[in-house]
């Protein structure tokens, strides 16, 4: 009787431990280092201004996008020579900026401005603080077209406003961000900072301290010419995986599970040091290592502590005769 509960108890153990570690976790975590050169935001990246942040580049070069990522459309999606997107992102205790390069071949503003960016080239810039059970609900939606159908930079964020799921913009809900945005030749580039304040009420955010994490995607939509051509890369959502989580809808690109980490780490320069030289970006910043989660460490404990014990009553009932 006693060895049929022992074995129970360690074959319940064993099921927890392995249901935790194989959990869907991200397949790459962007390191934001944190600020150290203030930003002019003018749409011109000048000297040193963003050397103290990693560059991450999206296209479909990207091997994290191969694996984790999508083309979602209808149109012919396009190689790394016809649209490429670098990224760098840094933060301080207020803000989270993002600089966002865009080379793009064929730019096209889209239609419907930055409330729908997909109807043109624009980003959607997906992010929820980690607690752990992320949901739909928690999500901040940062829209942005560099070049609206007016011309100017616009910006807009859809998040769950009064419960509804929808698209804003307006000084009531984009008023305290930082942003510009220009165009040269075939370059896009936006400068903007997003306050924290603006998305603690849909993820009951914590003080804002190095460590914390963050789940994000950049959504990169390329609808040349009319939105019936339209196109969108997402950069980590899961949405040719089998494992992807579609428990709260049927797009992946929608549930931060699926998404990549933002991990709010360390300063990469000194403050007194002299601005470094210009990085050279690589495909992507080196993944962080994915330390056990609590759920797994406890899993894990629970299991080696049964064994000791399984190991325990096995010796002691030999001993006995």
């Amino acid at each position: 009787m006693k060895k049929t509960l022992i074995a129970l108890f360690l074959i319940l153990a064993l099921t927890l431990s392995m249901s935790t570690v194989f959990a869907v976790e991200p397949g790459y975590t962007y390191e934001a280092a944190k600020l150290v050169y203030p930003v002019t935001f003018d749409g011109v990246v000048s000297d040193g201004e963003w050397d103290d942040a990693h560059a991450l580049v999206v296209n479909a070069d990207n091997a994290t996008f191969k694996e984790y990522g999508r083309w979602q459309g209808g149109s012919a999606p396009k190689t790394a020579a016809e649209l490429s997107v670098t990224y760098k992102i840094k933060w301080d205790e207020t803000y989270l900026y993002v600089l966002e390069e865009r080379m793009d071949t064929d730019y096209f503003p889209p239609t419907d401005g930055a409330l729908a960016p997909w109807t043109g080239d624009g980003t959607l810039f997906f992010i929820a603080y980690d607690n752990g059970d992320a949901k739909w609900e928690n999500v901040y939606e940062p829209f942005w077209a560099t070049v609206g159908n007016d011309g100017s930079t616009q910006v807009a964020v859809r998040a769950f406003f009064d419960g509804t799921f929808q698209s804003l913009d307006g000084d009531e809900y984009t008023g305290n961000w930082k942003y510009a945005g220009a165009a040269k030749g075939d370059v896009y580039t936006l400068e903007i900072a997003i306050p924290w304040t603006d998305m603690e009420e849909f993820g009951d955010i914590p003080a804002i301290a190095e460590g914390q994490n963050f789940l994000f995607t950049p959504i990169i939509s390329d609808s040349d010419a009319d939105y019936a051509n339209w196109d969108q890369l997402n950069f980590h959502d899961r949405g040719n995986l089998d494992d992807a989580v579609l428990d709260e809808t049927t797009n992946s690109a929608e549930l931060p599970k699926n998404w990549a980490g933002l991990t709010l780490a360390a300063a990469i320069v000194a403050p007194e040091t002299e601005a470094p030289e210009a990085e050279t970006p690589d495909a992507e910043t080196p993944a962080v290592p994915q330390a056990p989660q609590t759920a797994d460490a406890v899993g894990i404990a629970l299991t080696a502590v049964l064994l000791a014990g399984a190991a325990i009553v096995v010796s002691k009932k030999r001993s006995v005769k």
